[in-house]
């Protein structure tokens, strides 16, 4: 594959999409089948991938947000850009004196001229300068925007899905936070800021890429969940080639929560595919680079468990799950284009 990508080998991305294909060609045919065979929301193992298997989404941007907060340079703060269009300025007036003193000694050409040029050179300089800090603002801003995302939404998960009181539910949430906030910065510790921007960018856009484009999927399709199809007596099952909205207008206004039809795709197992992004990890920390397969056979694992889990709630169907994985992976592969060339062996 193409550098970038070697961090995980064409070998094991063609086998992944073989897989996926299977997968989905075996639910096109016996998608209402399977679901009602696997059914059962009581299901402790369900349930606790129910409340947890988004957190390697909403943890992954708690970590991306560390990492570009690490590798932020703490001179280039805002009172950086302000210093940077001090200096503009003051570069100005002493070019207007140059000038200045060029009119009343005219036998300095030489001299004002090299002035002029140092001048000119100060300015541009001085403007680029001001660009770094200008970006390093916006790179920390960002981090801090993800940080307070993902924390958020890791909070709110096992909420959702567990009979839980507020309070614990925020506090299991928090404990996540801060030890994902301090595993991060103790793996940036020493590492090249570089590498980890670069790596902070990859989780950015993998996991804000995949839950956009699974989010928009999800309002097109309007699929029913087989819970719903299998309680409600005016719900229908939909197979995947066909989007039906006008059911969901239907029984939305006779008062069925809009949840109920966001089957297709899977966004639980779209951010399980997120824990695959642990591989990118040893391109800041060198030492974990004989871990690299483990680390993302352990993400694919978490994923193929939480899909799984997801049938077994009755919240999707086969291939919900199948085109949530395919849509996560592959914006993740793209993502992994930004990193590095490994010297050693693929996963």
């Amino acid at each position: 594959m193409k550098k970038g990508n070697t961090y995980i080998s064409s070998r094991t991305v063609i086998g992944i999409y073989i897989f996926l294909f299977v997968m989905f060609i075996l639910g096109t045919f016996d998608d209402y089948q399977i679901s009602c065979a696997l059914y059962n929301e009581s299901n402790p193992v369900a349930v606790f991938f129910a409340a947890f298997g988004e957190c390697p989404a909403y943890l992954g941007l708690v970590a991306a947000g560390t990492m570009a907060l690490t590798a932020c340079h703490r001179q280039h703060t805002l009172m950086g850009i302000l210093q940077c269009s001090n200096s503009r300025v003051r570069s100005s007036d002493s070019n207007g004196c140059s000038s200045g003193s060029n009119e009343y000694s005219p036998g300095s050409h030489v001299r004002s001229s090299d002035s002029s040029g140092c001048s000119s050179g100060s300015n541009e300089c001085s403007s680029k300068s001001a660009v770094y800090p200008l970006i390093n603002f916006l790179q920390c801003s960002g981090g801090i925007i993800l940080l307070i995302v993902g924390g958020v939404l890791t909070c709110g998960s096992p909420g959702s899905y567990l009979d839980w009181p507020t309070a614990a539910s925020i506090g299991v949430g928090l404990l996540l936070t801060a030890m994902t906030v301090a595993v991060t910065l103790s793996l940036c510790r020493g590492a090249d800021p570089a590498a980890v921007r670069r790596v902070a960018l990859v989780f950015s856009l993998s996991i804000l890429g995949q839950l956009l484009l699974v989010n928009v999927l999800k309002m097109l399709w309007g699929r029913a969940r087989m819970r719903l199809v299998v309680s409600d007596p005016r719900a229908y099952f939909m197979p995947w080639w066909q989007p039906d909205t006008a059911l969901r207008s239907i029984l939305t206004a006779a008062g069925v929560a809009a949840d109920e039809f966001k089957s297709f795709p899977s966004g639980h197992t779209a951010d399980g595919t997120m824990a695959m992004l642990l591989a990118a990890l040893p391109c800041i920390r060198p030492e974990l680079e004989p871990h690299r397969k483990r680390l993302f056979w352990f993400g694919f694992i978490i994923a193929c468990v939480t899909g799984f889990t997801r049938i077994i709630m009755g919240a999707h169907y086969l291939t919900d799950v199948t085109a949530g994985f395919l849509c996560g992976f592959t914006i993740m592969m793209l993502a992994f284009r930004l990193l590095p060339e490994t010297k050693s062996g693929s996963a």
